[in-house]
């Protein structure tokens, strides 16, 4: 289907350029002009939402080294854009060596990325293949952002291997310099492959090679931001009237700090379930993401897990096992725990086998039951079994070494605040002072807990006490003492919902009820109207998070803390109408698609005590 010659309506196919998991691009005649066209790979409306979501991302951002969309429709229930035809080779097939044209092209890229991220987007998947140069118009032109997503969301490993910085592995929030990464490579791969017939290749200057060894710093925090790189280039380019765009550094992610003598433990255990137990914004579901990058850089096999999830512990194991239905019988609770006791026990034939769990508190009994029957079925297997609980909350029966996640303590804090904001600059009237005295001030305000540090930054960035100028970040110390502090966590969050528009609120309020990822078209069919610039705002503001699940593209509340003050805003009535207003649109979807909303269906009929509500209840347990 759709081969040379054949027409997708107006535009006829002369040739298919790329084939992805999710789309098709091919070149196009249209009338005179020779165009491209992307279209959904399938039906399926994951392919379908892919290839929407990236017209949505390019139209509304124009900029010379973007490629330009046109059109926009469906063809046989497939989703499908119309794009400029670039007639170019990847940048690697381009370019060997230092060059100045090299620089002059570069340039054009960051300019491009500048853009792109000035509208709180991405790119999440910067290749070679991804950045084209025409030769004969001396033209580098950014494509392909099926895998752009908001700044500070957290997201899947998505992207090309040897080009995906190391954070986006982790699945902790990304920011701009995770494009950075991935640019920093391609330059070091194209000046490491230079040729004897270069002509046009120079000396780099020294500069340039500290800038891009920076720029692939494994620590965020190290690496350059991009008006930085953009002005290095800039000495070296061939054009001496270069622009200087406008560009926003974002509040960083922060670094992740060992606790020394949590990494002893964890080394040493090598059997049975390590439960490390924290109050509310110790660092917990951070410490789980990174040892599961670092038992992936080990080649441990590694299965991760978290109570928030739409699958439960059993559907998650059944898929990383690839159990296949035995006849018939898995039914039975015992027969088929011992089925995934046995799979997993094959598993660690092979490779070391890690088990990792986020929030067990809020694990069900049946939950609890299987993982208990794990630990017990496996303990002479080498299985490592390794999760996160909140300290007040019961676990049940499980059988565990037990130890405590403590806050940090003032050199951690001051360790945090000095590797995430690179450079920092405390300044008190015209003079800078020592950075301690903020860290004692930071360290007073919220005793050290890592959750409570970071929406006080945040907080203190919204206000303009802590901004980026002059290449540096800088804090205002003498306007600390004229603002005021919550005393509790929850009463800075609660600060920021406050600030936010009653869409955005109420969006918001839809996840936290949902407690599920909630697709992005359920919201808008329930506010009657466009969510896409909200969701942005509120993914920017560490507010939500996005995901796909199972088909569609989705957004959930990325913590439990943010969730309850949600939750505590919402009265009973509001909550029992938006909970029919959430069945009626669920109900309204393909019978595939519901499994996936089971927990909300069980949750909001179970007051009507009817038999529906039972097979929804039994069917969520």
């Amino acid at each position: 289907m759709n081969n040379q010659g054949e027409f997708i309506l107006q535009y006829r196919i002369i040739k298919e350029i790329d084939r992805t998991n999710h789309a098709v691009l091919y070149q196009m005649k249209d009338k005179d002009s020779i165009i491209a066209l992307k279209i959904a790979r399938s039906t399926k409306p994951i392919d379908n939402n892919i290839v929407t979501r990236e017209y949505q991302i390019l139209k509304t951002i124009k900029h010379p080294n973007i490629v330009e969309v046109f059109d926009y429709g469906q063809f046989d229930d497939r989703s499908f854009f119309t794009l400029e035809y670039v007639n170019g080779l990847p940048i690697n097939k381009s370019f060997h060596g230092f060059s100045i044209s090299l620089v002059d092209a570069l340039l054009q890229i960051t300019g491009a990325l500048i853009a792109l991220h000035r509208n709180n987007f991405i790119h999440c998947d910067l290749n070679p293949a991804n950045i084209l140069y025409d030769a004969s118009n001396k033209r580098a032109v950014l494509i392909d952002f099926g895998f752009a997503t908001e700044i500070g969301a957290s997201i899947e490993p998505a992207g090309t291997i040897g080009y995906i910085a190391p954070e986006v592995f982790k699945g902790i929030a990304i920011d701009q310099r995770s494009d950075l990464y991935s640019l920093g490579i391609i330059i070091s791969k194209i000046i490491s492959s230079q040729k004897q017939t270069d002509a046009d290749t120079v000396q780099e200057p020294e500069d340039l090679i500290s800038l891009r060894h920076r720029m692939i710093a494994k620590e965020p925090a190290l690496r350059p931001n991009l008006p930085e790189v953009n002005r290095t280039l800039a000495k070296y380019s061939s054009h001496k009237d270069i622009s200087r765009p406008q560009y926003k550094i974002n509040i960083p992610t922060t670094v992740y700090i060992e606790l020394p003598e949590l990494t002893q433990i964890i080394n040493d255990h090598k059997k049975g379930l390590l439960l490390l137990k924290g109050e509310n914004g110790t660092g917990k579901t951070r410490i789980i993401k990174e040892l599961r990058f670092k038992f992936i850089s080990q080649k441990y096999s590694v299965f991760h897990y978290s109570a928030n999830e739409h699958i439960n512990l059993l559907q998650g194991l059944i898929q990383f096992t690839n159990l296949q239905p035995v006849n018939g019988k898995n039914n039975d609770k015992f027969q088929m725990f011992e089925l995934i006791c046995d799979s997993l026990r094959k598993t660690a034939l092979q490779r070391q086998l890690v088990i990792l769990m986020d929030e067990i508190e809020d694990f069900t009994q049946y939950e609890l039951e299987l993982l208990r029957y794990l630990i017990y079925g496996l303990q002479d297997s080498g299985v490592i079994f390794i999760g996160a609980h909140v300290a007040a909350a019961s676990v049940g029966e499980l059988e565990a070494r037990q130890i405590n996640i403590r806050r940090f303590n003032l050199d951690e804090t001051n360790s945090l605040i000095a590797k995430t904001f690179v450079p920092i600059q405390i300044l008190s009237g015209q003079n800078t002072i020592d950075s301690s005295e903020f860290t004692k001030w930071l360290y007073q305000q919220t005793n050290g807990n890592p959750l409570f540090i970071v929406e006080l930054m945040r907080s203190l960035n919204d206000q303009g006490i802590l901004s980026y100028t002059n290449n540096s970040w800088n804090i205002d110390m003498q306007s600390l003492s004229r603002i005021e502090i919550p005393e509790q966590l929850e009463g800075l969050i609660n600060e920021k919902l406050n600030a936010l528009s009653s869409k955005q609120l109420f969006i918001l309020k839809l996840a936290a009820i949902s407690d599920t990822p909630l697709p992005v078209n359920f919201i808008a069919v329930n506010l009657k109207g466009p969510v896409e610039t909200d969701i942005t705002i509120l993914n920017a503001g560490g507010f939500l998070n996005n995901t796909v699940e199972g088909s569609e593209y989705c957004i959930f509340v990325p913590n439990q803390l943010l969730r309850s003050a949600l939750l505590k805003m919402i009265p009973d009535q509001d909550k029992k109408k938006i909970g029919k207003n959430l069945i009626h649109l669920i109900k309204g979807t393909r019978l595939s698609d519901k499994s996936h909303y089971i927990q909300i269906l069980a949750q909001f009929t179970e007051p009507t005590g009817t038999d529906e509500a039972a097979e929804y209840l039994t069917a969520s347990a």
